[in-house]
């Protein structure tokens, strides 16, 4: 009898839709946690917290999208044709964002290798 030759692949991770995820849900969850501090999402990986300032994936989010990264940024940017215009020309942009709990919250957005970051 010879072995099995069947392999079986490794669980890719899915790439987030855009729409599955909600930017104001990861916000809320978040806020009601003490010990995360940060988010971090970046396109083609997976979002992650700062928890007691270690950087801590979130692999059950899935990976986000370059379309998720961009539409999370004009969602928190409020679509401000300006701000995008000014962001997609520096490549960077720090501003605040006030959640609809009344929260505020700082953002740092930047291309690295033209991947769109926000922290």
């Amino acid at each position: 009898m010879t072995p099995d030759s069947t392999s079986v692949a490794a669980e890719t991770p899915t790439t987030v839709v855009a729409n599955m995820l909600d930017i104001n849900k990861i916000i809320d969850s978040v806020s009601q946690n003490e010990l995360i501090s940060d988010i971090h999402m970046s396109a083609e990986h997976y979002i992650s917290y700062r928890i007691n300032g270690e950087i801590v994936p979130q692999t059950d989010l899935g990976i986000v999208s370059a379309e998720f990264m961009e539409l999370t940024l004009k969602h928190l940017t409020k679509s401000d044709s300006d701000r995008m215009a000014k962001f997609w020309a520096q490549k960077d942009m720090d501003f605040a964002y006030l959640a609809k709990s009344g929260l505020s919250y700082r953002v740092n957005a930047f291309m690295k290798l033209v991947k769109l970051l926000s922290s």
